[in-house]
């Protein structure tokens, strides 16, 4: 067979749009997120000539899936829980995989299960590199960061592309978020192209005192470069490792498709390292030779005394498939020109979004015992041209529900605090919280049980006594004083990151408790006994019920019909409210934009393009999300947050103006800390800001202006 021959079948397949099998790549995503977060991978690999399938709805390999050239692999993204997790099985099929030819792509987390996994494999695979699970850190040439690395918000790494290698070709710095820290050792079969600056240190542990009183004890060496990226040579394949967040961030989420955010300069790099990233897979998968060795780490880890052990896990063996059952796929099928528009009737809100939010977030429990305090917030924001607060009431919120005497003290409060915003013309959005607090304890709902059948104390979504007794009571209170005080009280607002108590919290809710699993019985009987496995699923025991939805190709169709439940509750909870205000707005803070049946659905039944969800997050780049939720019939207003211990001076004006023009506004956090006098330089702690109060207030005043007057445009 002669080498025209080949090339004239190649040709004549593609241009009957068939790709050979070896040409295909998967993504695998143990997440199970929207395909909208691999927006970069499903649109420019296809334009390099390759077809993607995007799998979420099968989280496992299959003994089929040898047959593709690459193999993407995406970790969970924090702080969202992993429905599946990798096993024993899936290491040695990627064992065989890699050393027969095939690309593996890690993005990879520090999450226990799959970093001792992909550790074992690296192993057997000798490439001498191990995933520590380090956050990395640089007070030096780094920068502040509003993710959260550990309980408190401490530098994150900047990263460094090297030019020596053809992937970071005329990238400085690239936005790292957090990025995790790669063991190294000295080899021939390893390129490091991404590593931190030689100022960085690696973090010992993940916990609240981290950074915050001492630097002392915290570190475990260093300063010196680590390797955040690497791609190594391991047989006839490749292995390719670097963090999730390098390629989709949960906090500055970069996206090819609108402008970046700032800081500029980090992001324009970030963008040109992902076309270069893209090209560099491209290369890979078409054997062009562009690997060679480079290691720029002057300081040698010795993997000889490195060893780990599962702490509070056990590893599972497992048993792969041959093939993946049908309709586990998903596709990027949405046009950010067609999606949802807004029609927003509360004129209060359309005026804020208009104008573009500028908000702060305040606790406001109890202010009439110190008006004063209230006063001096009101006339700082004023000033400052903020229009908006963001108010937990999570101390006194349901403590003022538990007699009458005490719902008219609550009530009356609430009174004093609206009546002083009225005058300043501030709007807000307060409390109640959808998690509950110490007055619920005594409460009993159904409780959520996680993939393995073990309650984690939180109430189930869909026990209708925990929105009848934990959430409608205090909105119909808040319902009724949005109407008295329509133009400051706009609705509820609803912290979902609470710790400390049994709560609906950042959890992702991949809810397999009986009342949950029985609601999808019900609701899809008929679809299980055509099957014929409706016996099947009414005795699949609690911490079997996730893989039986697996192995049955029904994940899908359990997750669609939980959101359509919640929906459901969501919607009656919202008529009932709004039967007393009709405007009434509903607001959440989230970490990022959740991807999960359980916000999905929640979302879906409170918002309408009439009436959509204010959605507060620390995702700054989240408006292709927004639009994608929106062509699914959720529709969110969504505004980017900031500690205010990340910036100072113009970067505040950079940053600000750079998410109103992207998005519906932004938020600061917290905004005590804007009031600090002028000792703000003694006894500093992780919530203060970095430059005198009165250059903060200016800056503030002069950004804010330009934003409400249509300037905003970045400088």
């Amino acid at each position: 067979m002669t080498k025209r021959f080949v090339v004239l079948v190649m040709v004549f397949f593609l241009s009957l749009g068939f790709i050979p099998a070896r040409e295909k790549i998967l993504i695998l995503d143990y997440q199970m997120s929207d395909p909208i977060l691999f927006q970069q991978f499903l649109t420019h690999l296809p334009e390099e000539g390759f077809k993607v399938d995007y799998r979420r709805y099968y989280p496992s390999l299959a003994e089929s899936d040898k047959d593709y050239k690459m193999i993407i692999l995406a970790a969970s993204r924090y702080p969202f829980p992993s429905p599946s997790k990798m096993n024993l099985a899936e290491k040695e099929f990627l064992k065989k995989y890699v050393t027969n030819g095939g690309i593996l792509v890690s993005l990879y987390s520090s999450e226990e299960n799959d970093r001792i996994i992909l550790n074992r494999l690296l192993d057997s695979l000798s490439v001498p590199v191990r995933i520590e699970g380090k956050v990395i850190h640089d007070q030096v040439s780094g920068y502040k960061s509003n993710l959260l690395p550990s309980a408190y918000y401490i530098n994150p790494p900047m990263l460094q592309v090297h030019k020596e290698t053809p992937l970071g070709n005329g990238v400085e710095k690239i936005f790292g978020g957090r990025a995790f820290s790669l063991l190294v050792d000295k080899g021939d079969n390893i390129s490091i192209p991404v590593s931190s600056f030689e100022t960085s240190m690696r973090l010992k542990e993940l916990n609240e005192n981290a950074g915050i009183k001492s630097a002392e004890g915290i570190y475990l060496g260093g300063p010196y470069s680590n390797a955040v990226m690497v791609v190594a040579k391991a047989g006839k394949g490749f292995v390719v490792l670097l963090p999730r967040y390098l390629i989709n961030m949960n906090g500055w989420t970069t996206r090819w498709s609108d402008k970046p955010v700032i800081p500029t300069g980090f992001l324009n790099g970030n963008e040109t390292f992902e076309n270069n990233f893209i090209k560099y897979l491209a290369s890979l998968l078409r054997n062009k030779n562009v690997f060679k060795p480079f290691n720029p780490i002057i300081r040698w880890d010795n993997l000889k005394n490195f060893s780990e052990t599962p702490d509070k896990i056990i590893l599972e063996q497992g048993e792969l498939a041959n093939r993946p059952p049908a309709d586990v796929y998903d596709s990027l099928n949405y046009n950010p020109d067609t999606h949802g528009t807004l029609k927003i009737k509360n004129s209060t809100l359309k005026e804020l979004v208009t104008k573009k939010v500028r908000s702060a977030f305040f606790g406001m429990d109890k202010q009439s015992s110190n008006p004063n305090n209230l006063e001096k917030m009101c006339k700082y924001l004023k000033d400052a041209g903020f229009n908006l607060i963001e108010a937990p009431l999570q101390a006194s919120t349901y403590s003022g529900l538990k007699n009458d005497s005490a719902k008219k003290a609550f009530i009356d409060d609430l009174r004093f605090t609206l009546s002083t915003l009225q005058k300043y013309n501030l709007k807000v959005i307060a409390g109640p919280n959808l998690p509950n607090p110490d007055y619920f304890k005594n409460k009993t709902y159904s409780k959520t049980a996680s993939v393995d059948g073990i309650e984690n104390g939180s109430p189930s979504p869909l026990d209708i006594e925990y929105w009848k007794d934990a959430v409608l009571p205090v909105t119909v209170e808040l319902a009724k004083l949005s109407k008295e005080y329509p133009n400051t009280l706009l609705g509820s607002f609803n912290d979902m990151e609470l710790y400390g108590f049994e709560s609906l919290t950042i959890t992702e809710a991949f809810s397999f408790d009986s009342l949950t699993f029985n609601e999808f019985l019900k609701r899809k009987k008929s679809f299980l006994l055509d099957k014929n496995i409706y016996d099947e699923a009414i005795s699949a025991l609690p911490h079997l019920r996730f893989e039986w939805l697996k192995k049955n190709g029904l994940l899908k169709e359990y997750y669609l019909t939980l959101e359509e439940a919640v929906a459901e509750i969501a919607g009656w909870l919202d008529a009932e409210v709004k039967k007393i205000n009709p405007d009434f707005v509903w607001g959440f803070y989230t970490p990022g934009i959740p991807q999960s049946w359980y916000y999905k659905g929640l979302w879906k039944g409170l918002s309408s393009p009439e009436s959509p969800v204010f959605l507060i997050t620390y995702e700054g780049r989240g408006k292709q999300q927004v639009e994608y939720l929106a062509s699914e019939g959720i529709y969110l207003i969504h505004c980017p947050g900031l500690l205010m211990n990340t910036l100072k001076g113009n970067e505040w004006k950079n940053c600000l103006i750079g998410f109103a023009e992207n998005e519906d506004g932004y938020w600061l956090f917290p905004g005590y800390s804007m009031l600090m006098d002028e000792n703000w330089k003694y006894g500093r702690n992780d919530w203060s800001i970095l430059q005198p109060p009165k250059e903060l207030f200016e800056v503030l005043k002069e950004t804010n202006s330009e934003i409400e007057t249509g300037k905003k445009k970045f400088p």
